[in-house]
Order: structure tokens, then sequence, then C-alpha cells
């Protein structure tokens, strides 16, 4: 069975990440960077007003609602565990990655550094509210997964305030270069979208799967 461990990081080989120059509005004094929703883009009226889970408990979404296999799976897995691990009764969790680098520890784990864009939905009293998230943000994370048979996953997400720009450098491990690019407001290349959906196509998808 796969667990999520406490968070550590050990150093070791670059395997690959790359940095596009870009300037963003990112605030480097809480690591998150602001995302308006555009309102011309919600998801279909058909999401409107869906049932509430049966238990009345809200579902997490899980790697295989979205098709995802393999390491894609652990990773976001992972998040979303890490996501909501202080979560709301009546919120969902709906993150989506962007792989930006990887690298392997001294015990020859392989970390993934990834950009979180958490979309964050609200269900209360029965039935969910809107198309839109209630809120927004956008966390680094280094997620390392173990090379033995159970693959244990080890998660780091970048901290708010002064504690920011370090807790990026931990994350991002020997890909320092990949580091200055995120602390210096740069946009990160990106490797892959892990799912490779939209916003509106996770949402529709997790709906989908109430019914």
């Amino acid at each position: 069975m796969k667990k999520v461990l406490p968070i550590v990081c050990a150093l070791g080989l670059i395997l690959l990440s790359s940095c596009k120059t870009q300037s963003n509005n990112q605030d480097t004094s809480n690591g998150t960077r602001d995302t308006p929703t555009d309102s011309s883009t919600s998801a279909s009226a058909s999401t409107s007003n869906s049932s509430f889970p049966a238990s009345g408990v809200v579902v997490q979404p899980s790697s295989a609602l979205f098709s995802l296999t393999d390491t894609d799976a652990d990773v976001y897995d992972a998040a979303i565990l890490a996501c909501s691990q202080k979560n709301l009764s009546t919120y969902v969790y709906l993150p989506n990655l962007n792989l930006i680098g990887t690298y392997r520890d001294n015990a020859d784990n392989t970390c993934y550094v990834c950009e979180c864009h958490l979309y964050m939905y609200n269900f209360s009293e029965g039935e969910y509210q809107n198309d839109f998230p209630v809120g927004e943000s956008t966390l680094w994370m280094g997620i390392i997964v173990s090379q033995d048979n159970d693959k244990n996953v080890q998660v780091l997400v970048s901290r708010d305030g002064t504690l920011w720009a370090e807790s990026v450098r931990e994350l991002c491990g020997p890909l320092t270069e990949l580091a200055d690019c995120i602390i210096n407001n740069n946009e990160p290349e990106v490797i892959r979208h892990i799912p490779d959906l939209s916003q509106e196509e996770l949402l529709q998808l997790y709906l989908n799967s109430l019914s």
C-alpha cells in the first residue's frame, strides 16, 4: 500500500529541469500567484446543483478519476492528500499540477518538482453551490516517490511569508537554477501537465463521479 510519509528531502543527482524567463505577478511574500477566475469559461450549466454524496461527507478526488496511472497517479494522489489535510468538511480540493523538474536524491528516489494550481470548491447544505472556485492558490511542491515496492511518497510544500524562498530551495534540492527561476518571479518551463486537463474539465469529471 502506498503511504505518504513525513516531509524529508535529500540532495542528489540532477536529471531534468528548465526555466524560461518571463515576468509574472507572483507575490514572493507568501509564495502564491494571483490567478483570477475568468467568468467566461465556467463549467457547463449541467454541473450546477449536483447532488451531495449520499454519505453527507465530501469525497476528495483521486488520480483514477482523471485516468492517471503509474508515477503520475502516485504524484497526483500525494498532492491531493497534502492539499486536503486541513480540509473543511464541505470543501473539495482540485489540484492541477505542472511538472517543472525532476532529480534523484541520495537514496536514489525520484523527486518531482511541481507547480500546483489549487482550486477549492464549496459543497454545503446538500448541494454544489456554483461553477466557480471559492478559493485559488499556487503552491510549489517536491513530491518524492521511493523506489521500494510500497512506493512510499513524501511531500514538501512551499511555506508562507519569510520562509517561502527557503522552502522553495529545499523542495528544488539540487535544481538551484529552477529555485532561482521561481524565487525571481520567472515562469518555469513546464515538462508536462498532471493531468492534462483544464480547471473546468477537472470539475466536470469530479461532479460526474458523484452521480
